[in-house]
């Protein structure tokens, strides 16, 4: 598969190669004909320019009939496609019928299988069960056989072991029962002395006890006082912490103050130097005579001045000394508070001295009670013993009178279990025949148990062969389906190239045709104008048409009609023609290369068929596994296609243009340019359809292969499932 991929690739390569060749043909002929239709006679025909006008009329005429068989040709080579899209459209059609009906024998077949399984199963657990009962059955019969024989042994050896027993103990709880009698006697009065010292204890311990009552309700108010207390000393304390913080902060502003005032009373100090340092300037200037009035003057200024300053020195004095005062005042007041709160120190100190003491005394006196209450305890339990003696001697009497009564029943009853001793014998007698029969049914049982054993041990090892095979056959199904869907992907890759290229083709057709539409209603135009020689125009517009017509059959018939002409001009016409008879050659190259591909991917598709119809066990064994969601899927996408390919057919078995057209069988002349265009048209139309469908035909293909993935992971899943299974089961 892997060789014929990489052929099909080459041809494929080549294909486009030479599409791609014929592409640069059909546009230099385009080119050509644009100048032969527009006047250049030499460049486009090969004729000369002295040539009549008949002449390039037939010349033109040559050309057109040429591009007609040519469109003659490419819609023959298009129909042809067409047709091979058909009949593969057909084998495919059919491929899916003949899937349809495998899968329809596939799930008629896993009915059938899983039909025979579950009666298998059924079986298979029928004898499981039979099995089980049969197991049940001995062992309960042989449990049940035990049971009675060791019952009825252990009875009877019971009760001979409880009548020599109850005759001892009988003896043993008299004699028991006189020893008890006078211990507890002795007890008895062991507990009265215990009882009357109790007594005396208790009447000590509560004198005792109310002492250290009292003395702990004193203890108590002794505490709740020292705590009211060390609370009001703690809140005084705290009072006091309060007061000495905010004599500290007095004490500091006192001291900003202090130093305010120093600072002022420096600055008054400076001031009445300089006045007397004026007063004693102004002095001296007194005893000059110049300058009196000036004098005078000054004079009145300072002593104006110095009333003022006299008055600010004896403020900034006295303010001085008051702060002086209050600064000793504050001191005096934090040493008093210092020596406060050491005393309070002190005291609270003591305090708590007298609290822990306190809260001893308070222990031992707890501790006290509790062994009062412990020594109450005893006295209790020292009662409850007395009582309980005196209940046991009056049980003892009570169990010596039974005791008397029960050896003369044990006597009465020892004679009747003698005879039941008896009867007892002979009934084991008959237990151990019986027990003797059950062996031999059981040792049968055994034996045919080991037979089903054998058996469902045989149903199992040819299950696993079958399923070891199915997973072979399946492995090669998913094997062989890859290969398919690579081959599958491989050709749909080369149809969509192929559709494009012909999409492109066809739009050159329409183009070129639209061309040679307008080049031909000019041609028309012109022709109408020269009447006068029609005639001539008639016999040359026949006369190339075997010419033509030997062009499209064959290489050697183009040329020659290229030999014909003698002029040195000719060499182009004859290189045209040249070019126009390769691109038919690699056109019918490409076409045999396509009908190859054609009939390569018919004889695969006929190949896979019979490898489905050869492998038909394997598939049921495979459709078995598969879920009914998946082959409902299926179905339903094999419906969606089939109704697809439905549409198909009845658009191919429809009115269409061509099959109107081949069907009434037109000639060659009768074709003109506005039906070609609608052929085109719809060519296209038909192109684009084509193209529609291979998409969808690809979708199809892509979830086919999902299911195929899915249905694949489902059985491995399956598989791992059952493994498991066998070994749990083992």
């Amino acid at each position: 598969m892997a060789f014929e991929a990489d052929v099909l690739e080459q041809k494929t390569s080549k294909s486009s190669n030479c599409d791609s060749h014929d592409f640069n043909a059909t546009i230099t002929l385009i080119s050509e004909i644009n100048n032969a239709l527009n006047g250049s006679g030499i460049a486009g025909t090969g004729v000369p320019g002295c040539i009549m006008p008949s002449s390039a009329v037939s010349n033109e005429d040559l050309n057109t009939v040429k591009l007609c068989e040519l469109y003659t040709t490419r819609t023959g080579d298009l129909q042809k496609l067409e047709v091979d899209h058909e009949l593969l459209k057909d084998q495919y059609h059919n491929v899916c019928v003949e899937r349809d009906d495998l899968l329809a024998k596939l799930e008629r077949l896993a009915n059938e299988h899983s039909s025979k399984v579950q009666q298998l199963e059924k079986q298979v657990k029928e004898y499981d069960c039979r099995i089980r009962c049969s197991q049940d059955r001995i062992v309960a019969q042989e449990a049940q056989f035990h049971r009675l024989i060791c019952e009825k042994e252990g009875s009877f050896a019971a009760q001979m072991q409880k009548l020599v027993r109850s005759a001892e103990l009988a003896q043993r709880e008299k004699d028991n029962a006189v020893v008890r009698y006078a211990q507890r006697e002795k007890d008895i009065l062991v507990l009265e002395a215990a009882n009357q010292k109790a007594k005396q204890e208790i009447n000590h311990l509560t004198g005792d006890q109310e002492a250290l009552r009292n003395q702990l309700i004193a203890a108590k108010n002794d505490r709740e006082r020292l705590v009211k207390i060390c609370e009001r000393k703690d809140s005084d304390l705290a009072w006091y912490k309060r007061e000495l913080d905010r004599l500290k902060n007095g004490l500091q502003e006192a001291d900003v103050r202090v130093k305010v005032a120093y600072q002022k009373a420096e600055e008054n100090e400076e001031a009445n130097k300089a006045l007397t340092a004026e007063i004693s300037a102004l002095k001296s200037l007194v005893k000059i005579p110049q300058h009196e009035t000036c004098e005078e003057g000054d004079l009145s200024t300072s002593s104006a001045k110095m009333p003022t300053i006299a008055s600010t020195c004896c403020y900034a004095s006295s303010e001085h000394c008051e702060l002086k005062e209050h600064l000793l005042a504050k001191n005096e007041r934090i040493i008093e508070l210092e020596k406060f709160v050491d005393e309070k120190c002190i005291t609270e100190t003591s305090l708590r001295k007298k609290l822990e003491n306190l809260q001893a005394e308070l222990k031992e006196a707890s501790a006290n009670l509790a062994s009062l209450e412990a020594a109450k305890q005893c006295i209790s339990e020292a009662e409850a013993d007395k009582v309980q003696a005196e209940r046991e001697a009056c049980q003892c009497r009570q169990e010596t009178e039974r005791l008397l009564q029960l050896v003369e029943r044990l006597t009465e009853s020892n004679t009747i279990m003698k005879t039941e001793n008896l009867s007892l014998s002979s009934k084991l007698e008959s237990m151990e025949n019986a027990e003797n029969a059950s062996t031999e049914s059981i040792r049968r049982i055994q034996l045919e148990q080991k037979r089903l054993v054998k058996e469902v041990d045989h149903i199992r090892h040819n299950a696993e062969t079958e399923i070891e095979q199915f997973r072979i056959a399946l492995d090669n199904i998913g094997r062989s389906e890859q290969e398919l869907s690579k081959c599958l992907s491989e050709e749909l890759n080369s149809n969509r190239v192929q559709k494009k290229k012909q999409a492109i083709y066809v739009k050159e057709l329409k183009a070129e045709i639209a061309v040679l539409r307008k080049r031909l209603e000019q041609h028309e135009s012109s022709n109408a104008s020269q009447s006068s020689g029609g005639s001539v125009l008639e016999g040359s517009s026949r006369a190339p048409s075997p010419t033509a017509s030997a062009s499209a059959s064959g290489p050697c018939a183009i040329d020659a009609t290229v030999e014909c002409y003698d002029n040195p001009n000719k060499k182009v016409a004859c290189e045209h023609n040249q070019a126009m008879i390769e691109k038919i050659v690699k056109l019918q190259r490409a076409v045999a290369r396509r009908n190859e591909k054609i009939e390569f991917l018919e004889e695969n598709v006929k190949h896979l068929a019979q490898e489905c119809r050869k492998k038909t066990r394997i598939i049921q064994a495979y459709v078995t596994q598969i879920d009914v969601a998946a082959v409902a899927s299926e179905y339903i996408d094999s419906k969606k296609l089939q109704e697809v390919l439905d549409q198909a057919e009845i658009a191919k078995r429809g009115s269409t243009v061509m099959s109107n057209l081949f069907g009434s069988g037109m000639s060659n002349k009768e074709i003109n340019l506005e039906l070609a265009l609608e052929m085109m048209r719809k060519f296209q139309v038909v192109l684009e359809d084509t193209l529609l469908k291979n998409v969808i035909l690809k979708e199809n293909v892509q979830t086919l292969g999902q299911e195929i993935s899915r249905l694949s992971q489902e059985n491995c899943e399956l598989k791992l499932r059952k493994l498991n299974g066998e070994h749990v089961t083992l």
